[in-house]
């Protein structure tokens, strides 16, 4: 199982993924797809950043 940093580099990766896809227009799915992927990826981030344990 992943931990937090690993989770959050895989939305990362995920995100910057989609969002190469939508630029160069790639013939696999369309850009709602990507779009819609990189939203997920967003809300995903927020939730974890959200959860992160505060430093005392």
């Amino acid at each position: 199982m992943l931990g937090y940093w690993g989770r959050i580099k895989v939305y990362a990766a995920m995100a910057a993924l989609a969002f190469a896809l939508l630029v160069l227009e790639s013939p696999i799915g369309s850009s709602g797809i990507w779009l819609t992927a990189i939203v997920l990826c967003g809300i995903a981030l927020w939730w974890e950043l959200s959860d992160y344990p505060d430093a005392e």
